[in-house]
């Protein structure tokens, strides 16, 4: 009997210091800004533009002397705006001005404050000779693809001309709990204690709404075309998230499922036919950069 209690007590115990932790640290990106290094080589990829907006480090990257439309990427929920300078340099090289930045606190509200930066970035791009203001474009990875949707959906005055979502999730709660359980490996019913206290911590701690904080609502809202990429082997993050987004889009929008592709890894699987895809989604849409050519078999 005293092996039962004891291990009981330990594992209720145990549970709310691991609830504790990670509640506090849910609202953390622990992901650095680049380096100096990695920033020259932003510099070098063409016109650097630096955004004079509080809170917000980065820049636009433009072809000087040319008007052209853009793409504002987002980067995922432990990451930096690196994760994204290779699909934006092919990108580049297709036409696209890019806008690669990160916030200047590593907080994180898995909302609110995301999405109003980004924004923020559209309404400056608006003002700048070097971007065609009717096409400016939003792309995330992840929770960054969560922030593309809300923005969207925020954006009574139509100034995003679409959105391409790779890997996003539809559910704050679903996913945060999926993370909590180590994607499926611990039962719900051994993890309860812990998501518990997590979440529980995590709203006291960071003011995260878990209710009001998930895509699938905001997709109703989204009025600009969508482009939904998802890895089917992704299990961070299941497809059945895009999916789920998908039906309550009230919009023109497309879903492409990736064989064999894990968590954001459509890209560096195959570039070539990521950007033939996303040029075809956004030359579809009116954009005027490079006709997408098929890739090379």
């Amino acid at each position: 009997m005293h092996i039962v209690l004891g291990t009981l007590f330990y594992y209720v115990v145990g549970s709310v210091i691991a609830g504790l932790i990670i509640g506090a640290g849910f609202a953390t990106n622990l992901r650095g800004l680049p380096n100096g290094r990695q920033l020259k080589s932003l510099q070098r990829m063409g016109t650097y533009i630096p955004l004079n907006l509080g809170g917000i480090d980065g820049a636009l990257i433009a072809s000087a002397g040319e008007r052209r439309p853009t793409i504002v990427y987002v980067h995922g929920r432990s990451a930096n705006r690196m994760e994204l300078a290779p699909l934006a340099q092919a990108m580049f090289n297709e036409s696209y001005n890019a806008v690669l930045w990160d916030s200047k606190s590593r907080q994180i509200s898995y909302g609110p404050k995301e999405i109003e930066q980004v924004r923020r970035i559209v309404e400056f791009l608006r003002t700048d000779p070097h971007v065609v203001m009717n096409e400016i474009y939003i792309l995330g990875f992840s929770l960054g693809a969560v922030i593309a949707i809300g923005a969207a959906s925020a954006d009574t005055d139509h100034h995003i001309r679409g959105i391409v979502v790779d890997s996003p999730y539809a559910d704050l709660r679903k996913v945060a709990s999926r993370y909590v359980t180590a994607f499926g490996a611990i039962p719900n019913a051994v993890a309860w204690p812990t998501r518990t206290v997590a979440f529980a911590t995590a709203k006291s701690m960071h003011e995260i709404e878990f209710e009001t904080r998930n895509p699938a609502d905001w997709a109703r809202g989204v009025t600009c075309p969508v482009f939904l990429i998802h890895g089917k082997s992704d299990k961070s993050i299941p497809h059945k998230h895009s999916e789920q987004i998908l039906e309550r889009l009230n919009t023109d929008k497309e879903l492409w499922l990736v064989e064999g592709t894990g968590h954001t890894k459509a890209f560096s699987r195959s570039p070539a036919e990521y950007v033939h895809r996303v040029l075809g989604f956004l030359n579809g849409n009116g954009a005027t950069g490079r006709a997408a050519v098929p890739p090379k078999e």
